[in-house]
């Protein structure tokens, strides 16, 4: 179980039936915060030829059949709302976790976006991907990628 200050918390993975990825949880089990939780799926490289070329937009050299890794959501608190969990490393963890795990299953990239759900949220969690290594692509606002 990581430990965060006085924060315990546990990250468990469990696979999505019938499709290639994992459903993740954070569980907080000293209190009684929302649980975080986060979506991660494997894509082929192939799949976003149609919305753009992305060895143009990643600026690498992808091949047939290279893995994506899509980070579809990412709440580390459970809520994109304000948490005593957060600002705390819990979702730098949790992230890195996950980009662990993408490895492990031969993804070249990661790929994720950032929603408008509330423009501060939503800052705030640009800040966070770019702190950890994630770059904007340029023709695609609040869209981000890392390579692995």
């Amino acid at each position: 179980m990581p430990t965060i200050s006085t924060l315990n918390f546990d990250i468990v993975r469990e696979d999505i039936p019938f499709e290639q990825g994992y459903f993740y949880r954070v569980i907080f089990p000293d209190n009684n915060a929302d649980k975080g939780y986060a979506t991660l799926y494997f894509n082929p490289v192939e799949i976003y030829q149609g919305v753009y070329n992305p060895n143009y937009a990643y600026g690498v050299r992808l091949e047939a059949g290279d893995l994506v890794a899509h980070l579809q959501t990412f709440y580390p608190h459970g809520s994109p709302r304000k948490s005593e969990a957060m600002r705390q490393g819990v979702g730098t963890l949790f992230l890195n976790q996950i980009i662990e795990d993408s490895v492990s299953k031969g993804a070249r990239i990661m790929y994720t976006y950032a929603t408008l759900y509330d423009a501060l949220v939503t800052s705030a969690f640009e800040s966070f991907l770019r702190k950890n290594g994630f770059e904007e692509l340029t023709n695609f606002k609040r869209h981000y990628f890392r390579l692995l």
